[in-house]
C-alpha cells in the first residue's frame, strides 16, 4: 500500500510552504463556500459538493491548485477586498491593458489567463460591496474608453460567476 504524504510534504516538493499557502489563501480566498473545480484542462468546469451539497474549499483543493493538479474558482459572497479586470486574449489586448492602466495605474499583481488573456488584480485595505465595485468600475472604464463585455473586459467579482484563483 503506497503511503500517502502529509499536505506540508506536498507543498515542499512544489518549494512552497505552509506560510506560501497561508498566503495565497489571505489574499485570494475571500469565500471558501461554494467552489468550482476544472479536474483536466480538458474537463467542465464542475462546482464541488458533498452529498449533493456545495462542499468547502479546503486548503488541500487548494494546495492541489498551487501544484497545478487541477484548477479551482472561487466565488466572492457581497463584499470583496479586490478588483479583478479580465482582458481576454485579442488583438487589442495591449490597447485595453494600457487603457486599464491609466484609468487604474497600479496593480499589485498581472498574471496571464489560462486563455492568453490577463487578469489584472487591484487589492484594497478594506472591503466593499461587489455590486458597488463592479457599478464604480464600470464607469471608470467606460469614461476611459474600456466597454465592460465579456470576450473584451470582464469586471470580478461578479456574485453568481466564480473566479479562477491565480
Amino acid at each position: 500500500m503506497r503511503k500517502k504524504l502529509s499536505l506540508d510534504s506536498r507543498l515542499k516538493s512544489y518549494g512552497l510552504s505552509r506560510d506560501d499557502l497561508n498566503f495565497f489563501v489571505s489574499t485570494f480566498v475571500q469565500n471558501r463556500f461554494p467552489y468550482n473545480i476544472k479536474l483536466q484542462e480538458c474537463s467542465d468546469w464542475r462546482m464541488r459538493s458533498f452529498y449533493g451539497k456545495p462542499a468547502p474549499l479546503d486548503d488541500n483543493a487548494i494546495a492541489k491548485h498551487l501544484m497545478r493538479k487541477h484548477l479551482v474558482a472561487v466565488f466572492p459572497g457581497t463584499s470583496t477586498s479586490y478588483l479583478v479586470l479580465d482582458i481576454d486574449h485579442s488583438e487589442y489586448l495591449k490597447e485595453i491593458l494600457k487603457k486599464i492602466l491609466r484609468a487604474f495605474p497600479i496593480p499589485l499583481v498581472i498574471r496571464s489567463s489560462t486563455s492568453q488573456g490577463i487578469h489584472v488584480y487591484y487589492f484594497f485595505d478594506s472591503s466593499i460591496s461587489v455590486d458597488k465595485l463592479r457599478e464604480l468600475t464600470a464607469l471608470k472604464l467606460n469614461a476611459h474608453g474600456i466597454a465592460v463585455r465579456p470576450g473584451y473586459c470582464e469586471v470580478f467579482p461578479q456574485r453568481n460567476r466564480a473566479l479562477r484563483l491565480p
